[in-house]
């Protein structure tokens, strides 16, 4: 009996190590927490998975998300606060080697609309892509440009991919 027992404890330590998260958990990745990432919904599964990069930067946050909606999977960026009158920009570039600037892919993205103060863009499939492929040595630059007719300024970052991997498979799969 006490064999049983003792199967049992380990099965059960063993199989509670490989479950998954939850719906709607949530889980930071790298020592700086640099991506973050939620699984799906129980009460929205439309919206999907996503992985976020989230930072502040002078006056704006800026989110550089991948997500998946009603399964078609994008990369996006959020800048806020952001007013009516500002026009803002914004182009990414995935880098495998600083030095090696021939190599650099560089995205341009499409702004969607404005909603409650914040700009959203998405970026075409094949930044999605150049991001995904990429490797853990990469980085992903995002570029902001705000002008609201007066002053213009840029802001950028510098986001290591390193992690995104982790990020990716929790937001998918759970673990």
């Amino acid at each position: 009996m006490r064999v049983l027992a003792i199967g049992l404890l380990a099965f059960f330590g063993v199989a509670s190590l490989t479950t998954t998260a939850a719906a709607n958990e949530y889980r930071c990745f790298d020592d700086e927490n640099i991506w973050c990432a939620w699984t799906v919904r129980e009460s929205a599964p439309e919206l999907g998975w996503r992985a976020v990069s989230k930072t502040r930067i002078q006056s704006l946050v800026i989110e550089t998300v991948i997500d998946s909606r009603n399964n078609s999977a994008a990369l996006r960026v959020h800048v806020s606060p952001i007013t009516p009158q500002e026009q803002v920009a914004v182009n990414l570039s995935v880098r495998e080697d600083p030095d090696g600037w021939q190599d650099w892919q560089s995205f341009s993205a499409t702004m969607l609309d404005m909603q409650d103060g914040r700009a959203n863009f998405v970026l075409d499939r094949a930044a999605l892509v150049a991001v995904l492929e990429a490797t853990d040595n990469a980085h992903l630059y995002v570029f902001v440009e705000l002008d609201n007719g007066t002053k213009s300024y840029k802001v950028s970052r510098k986001i290591s991919l390193k992690s995104l991997g982790a990020a990716l498979l929790f937001a998918r799969t759970g673990r």
